[in-house]
């Protein structure tokens, strides 16, 4: 038997577990699955673990598909830049020109503008705005859905450098 997720926490000296088993909505209508489920949280409570289940009709949808949507910029390992650093340089350029970029303007717009005023080709922008969520330079609002829709002034900046 396993669990999806273990957790240890530790505060002021004490250790306590968490378990997690995250399902999809069907698995409760399935007795298999309901009586491995049991044995789980039976075998987890006389070692003193709590056990918690999740069922993927109450994930909060849009934050994950945001951090999918953020975490797919990273550059794959067989993909070059359009130079060293390029991505880099760009990034320092977005860090200084969003803050003061029309703040009701979407996020891809403003993209649309930066790939136009650096000569880049379409998507380049937008690929440099994940890119600093993903070192949290830019907050994005992650409950919101699409994220490259939403205006820029709903971002946040943080001063961590890049």
């Amino acid at each position: 038997m396993t669990v999806d997720f273990f957790v240890t926490l530790e505060h002021k000296g004490e250790r306590k577990h968490i378990a997690f088993s995250a399902k999809d909505d069907s698995a409760i209508e399935d007795e298999n699955e309901l009586s491995k489920l049991e044995i789980i949280r039976e075998t987890l409570a006389q070692l003193e673990v709590e056990h918690f289940l999740i069922l993927k009709s109450t994930l909060p949808m849009d934050p994950i598909n945001n951090m999918i949507w953020i975490r797919g910029a990273s550059l794959k390992s067989a993909e070059i830049e359009p130079w060293s650093g390029a991505f880099d340089e760009f990034a320092l350029s977005m860090k200084s020109g969003i803050q003061s970029a029309n703040q009701t303007m979407p996020l891809n717009e403003y993209c649309t503008s930066f790939d136009q005023t650096h000569g880049q080709p379409g998507g380049t922008g937008l690929r440099v705005a994940r890119l600093l969520m993903q070192k949290k330079w830019l907050l994005p609002p992650m409950y919101k859905p699409n994220l490259e829709s939403v205006a820029v002034g709903e971002f946040k900046t943080s001063a961590l450098n890049i």
